[in-house]
């Protein structure tokens, strides 16, 4: 018992050194350029359907429990919006890398300067190809030609609706990473997406997370995480990680830490590049997000500095869109994650998508130079 309690007051003396200091990290500006990647797919093209349909209901399918409901295809068609803000709340971005099977909107004006179009096949590997799942894509977009070290991957869902800054994704060449301590746990709302986040703790838990923590005090004990510092207390005191908060916004990264977990886990990663649909056994690009605050070499940032994710439970959208639709209008949040979920039946599919494209088209009604005339 008395050990117990000579712990007990270690760790807590140990979490108030660390929060104390957190108010002393240092904000550097970010003089690199920065990327934005962003993934598309229209699932309405006749071409791409025909193509997923062969791989779907045969023995080429090996994925017996993928994740394939019409919801990870549906365009609602808000894409021009995304290129709209990126023109005018992020103008200092270097490069924009649409990355697609092949396709592109009829609406893009392909000759931007800025504006790179990529095919899967431009940086997959073939073994990994054609896929329908976002992961395998995801995984292996830093191999892109000729993408910056540091690069910010959007999915078409995460829209701009606040002016950001260099310093909002990367501060001294160093990325912002939310690594707020977070049980995770398995629902069956969205049992596929968590089981993939656990499969990623699952291999990041060999390493030794007590150190990891003793090395970035400050950092684990962010005084920005407010309340919820006491899972990041408890993650201390267990000696393992039972998860970290995942933001579902864009994320910020760079290609040699996406180089690194390759070379350490690439049996794994390229066990799941293989399948072709969504499936609970997936590893997403979280994985790299966790090296990150394993090697520390992060800047800790609020689970809510970007903005809010919209999503499996959609409460607000479908049982009052025009109320969900102001928080893009009267634009809340730095970013908005407005992603498509089973909760939007096919009845209310229609109502939900017109009141987001009119709030869209409130706060983003020019065409950007992104956007033909």
């Amino acid at each position: 018992m008395r050990l117990f309690y000579r712990l007990f007051i270690r760790h807590t003396l140990f979490f108030l050194y660390g929060f104390v200091k957190s108010f002393f990290l240092k904000r550097k500006p970010m003089t690199e350029p920065i990327d934005f990647v962003v993934t598309w797919v229209d699932g309405s093209d006749p071409e791409w359907l025909a193509e997923k349909s062969k791989y779907e209901g045969t023995n080429r399918n090996k994925d017996a429990d993928k994740d394939n409901e019409v919801e990870r295809y549906r365009d609602w068609d808000l894409f021009a919006y995304w290129f709209r803000g990126v023109e005018r709340f992020a103008p200092w971005v270097n490069k924009v890398y649409l990355v697609t099977c092949g396709h592109v909107p009829a609406w893009l004006n392909r000759n931007h300067p800025k504006l790179v179009v990529v095919s899967h096949r431009d940086f997959m590997d073939a073994a990994y190809l054609p896929t329908f799942n976002c992961n395998p894509i995801e995984d292996n977009l830093f191999r892109i030609k000729g993408l910056s070290e540091h690069f910010v991957i959007f999915n078409d869902d995460t829209f701009l609706t606040q002016p950001v800054v260099p310093e909002d994704f990367f501060q001294d060449g160093r990325p912002l990473v939310c690594s707020q301590a977070n049980p995770m746990v398995n629902t069956p709302q969205n049992e596929t997406f968590n089981h993939i986040l656990l499969s990623v703790l699952g291999l990041m838990s060999t390493y030794d997370w007590e150190r990891v923590v003793e090395r970035q005090p400050a950092k684990w004990f962010y005084h920005g995480y407010g309340s919820r510092l006491m899972y990041s207390w408890q993650t201390y005191q267990q000696r393992f990680m039972t998860g970290v908060y995942y933001t579902h916004m864009p994320q910020a990264f760079r290609k040699s830490t996406c180089q690194k977990v390759w070379d350490r886990f690439h049996a794994q990663l390229d066990e799941s590049c293989r399948h072709r649909f969504r499936t609970p056994m997936d590893l997403n690009h979280f994985i790299f997000t966790m090296q990150e605050i394993v090697d520390g070499d992060y800047v800790p940032m609020p689970r809510l500095y970007y903005g809010q994710y919209y999503g499996d439970d959609f409460v607000q959208m479908t049982d009052d869109p025009e109320r969900f639709a102001q928080y893009i209008s009267q634009q809340r949040f730095r970013m908005i994650c407005v992603n498509d979920s089973p909760a939007v039946t096919a009845d209310k599919y229609a109502v939900i998508r017109d009141a987001v494209q009119k709030a869209f088209d409130a706060v983003l009604p020019d065409k950007s130079s992104y956007e033909r005339d």
